[in-house]
């Protein structure tokens, strides 16, 4: 069966799509600076933000990723880690593996891989299968936890099973196993 957060990611891709093809009913557009993709209006930002600020999670998380990838705002790691924490804090699960991320990378707050671990882990087990894949791979190559090849294959197959065709890949390609459907 797969798990409710599987569909997440293609829903947010959807949203994000559906986002750039028309303007907000704001009508406002904000500075556009070359590293920018698209503009306030094309990507919603203002709808978005505003409900962000209100505290609804979803939309605290999609800021997040507006930040992230510069669309419609000026590209800041920082403002994406501390949007992401306020929808991490409403115990919204995507937000948790973006945190993750963030803590394994770098990506707005100083690189600490034992937190990354925790985070991911927390994701993880709410059944996120990005954050199973990558919480496999931590425990194959020793980040932030102790290196456990069994258990870090272990979680690939999870990942695998719960429809993450990354860690399909990464079984296949790297340690020569097929997961069965």
């Amino acid at each position: 069966m797969i798990s409710r957060y599987a569909l997440i990611p293609a829903l947010l891709a959807i949203l994000t799509l559906t986002a750039c093809n028309g303007p907000s009913r704001s009508g406002k557009s904000g500075s556009r600076t070359q590293k920018q993709q698209g503009t306030r209006v094309e990507w919603g930002v203002d709808e978005v933000e505003q409900r962000a600020k209100q505290g609804q999670a979803y939309y605290q998380h999609h800021l997040a990723m507006l930040y992230r990838r510069g669309r419609g705002v000026t590209p800041s790691k920082k403002r994406a880690f501390e949007w992401e924490m306020k929808a991490a804090n409403q115990k919204y699960i995507p937000s948790y593996y973006w945190i993750g991320l963030a803590y394994l990378h770098g990506d707005g707050i100083q690189l600490n891989e034992t937190d990354a671990f925790e985070w991911l882990t927390k994701a993880s087990e709410a059944g996120f299968p990005p954050a199973i894949r990558q919480v496999g791979k931590m425990y194959i190559n020793g980040q932030g936890v102790r290196a456990d090849k069994r258990e870090g294959i272990r979680k690939l197959r999870a990942a695998a099973a719960a429809g993450d065709k990354e860690a399909d890949r990464i079984l296949m390609e790297e340690h020569g196993i097929r997961v069965p459907r």
